[in-house]
């Protein structure tokens, strides 16, 4: 607790996920306490003995606003850890928990998700302010009544607005628009129709960008269509703010959902290079023999066991000087360690698995059962993957 982390400072961990306050976390407070000020002061002067005593009224907004951030992201919090829990109880490694100017994000692997645990997870979240605007209502309902003093109207106050505040912040999740959950329950039901993550990542992220649109359109430029002179200042650079995250989240989605195609369109031999296996006591003529002989890029060498241990280019083996040819192959070669293998049939999200997991590896030999056929070179993979 306390610790730095790369996002931020470490506050608390739970179940080894550190939950972490980014360093915009602090703007984001200083938005809430100014834009919730104005309605602490005119909730808390209906009190005749604190509009009387303007210094104490004062200061007891600052209090009043000071909890009401407190109120607002312990709620968020409780939202990014229902978030944490469900993925957790889906099976997902959850890397970190972060409350940011933002609000808050949470991070897991979720590289064996279906539809349904993607659903799951994505609605846990605005389901959590749901009911726990459900259940401040009904605590300021208990409440409610003829005010007894302070502590009574504060807690009143804070009852009624974190309700609504919980109740916005879950409807506006729920939007079926990247990146906010609704999006993302969206975007499980058009994967499960239609068998396919990335369509639904195309139709969320369409959403997205339209209620970017929607958002400046109706809080910027509506009220000079109007004739009202334009927008409230603040209502509009928050609208902006929004409509810049919906946007930038729709982006990340499109390019999500490209790469999903990309990688759906993987197949294992489009990048195998030809090559056959030597053994790895074979001299650098003997290497270089055999490429010849072969026409192929190169020869894998193996040990006695059949496991390869090492990879020589015929380029490589043919900038060895003919005085040195009897020297072991091995010298010329690129080491192998470790050697992983793929099987030239694979394709799709299985190749990239593989390839995710050879990534320390530049190369990985190509076999066709457990015959050499060639060899892969990740970064050849990388840069299909990366191709626009």
């Amino acid at each position: 607790m306390g610790s730095r982390h790369p996002q931020g400072v470490v506050v608390a961990s739970l179940s080894a996920t550190p939950v972490v306050v980014a360093p915009s976390w602090v703007v984001g407070a200083a938005v809430v306490a100014f834009l919730y000020a104005p309605t602490a002061r005119a909730n808390l002067a209906l009190l005749p003995s604190l509009a009387a005593d303007t210094g104490s009224l004062s200061r007891l907004v600052v209090v009043v606003c000071a909890a009401m951030v407190v109120v607002l992201f312990g709620s968020v919090l409780l939202h990014e850890l229902a978030h944490a829990w469900t993925a957790r109880r889906s099976g997902h490694r959850v890397d970190v928990v972060v409350l940011s100017v933002w609000g808050g994000h949470t991070s897991f692997e979720a590289r064996d998700a279906t539809p349904r645990s993607h659903l799951v997870v994505a609605a846990s979240g605005p389901a959590t302010n749901l009911v726990l605007a459900g259940a401040l209502w009904l605590g300021y309902l208990a409440l409610d009544g003829p005010v007894t003093g302070v502590p009574h109207l504060v807690t009143l106050l804070l009852l009624y607005s974190g309700a609504w505040a919980n109740l916005l912040v879950g409807a506006f999740n729920l939007l079926p628009s990247l990146p906010l959950d609704g999006g993302m329950i969206l975007e499980s039901a058009v994967w499960w129709a239609t068998g396919r993550r990335h369509a639904g990542t195309r139709v969320a992220a369409f959403l997205g960008r339209a209620l970017a649109i929607v958002v400046v359109l109706q809080l910027v430029l509506r009220p000079f269509v109007e004739g009202r002179g334009g927008p409230d200042p603040v209502l509009a650079i928050l609208a902006v703010i929004i409509a810049m995250t919906l946007w930038r989240g729709a982006d990340a989605g499109v390019a999500s959902a490209q790469r999903a195609e990309r990688v759906l369109r993987l197949r294992a031999s489009d990048f195998v290079r030809p090559a056959v296996a030597a053994p790895v006591s074979a001299t650098v003529a003997a290497a270089l023999a055999v490429v010849e002989r072969e026409e192929v890029d190169g020869v894998v060498l193996v040990d006695p066991a059949g496991r390869a241990v090492a990879y020589a280019t015929g380029e490589a083996l043919r900038a060895v000087p003919a005085e040195l040819h009897d020297l072991e192959a091995l010298t010329a070669a690129t080491t192998l360690a470790p050697a992983p293998t793929v099987d030239v049939a694979l394709e799709g999200a299985e190749l990239f698995a593989a390839v995710r997991a050879a990534s320390v590896a530049p190369v990985m030999v190509a076999t066709r059962g457990r015959v050499v056929v060639g060899t892969v070179h990740v970064p050849d993979v990388v840069a299909a993957l990366e191709r626009r």
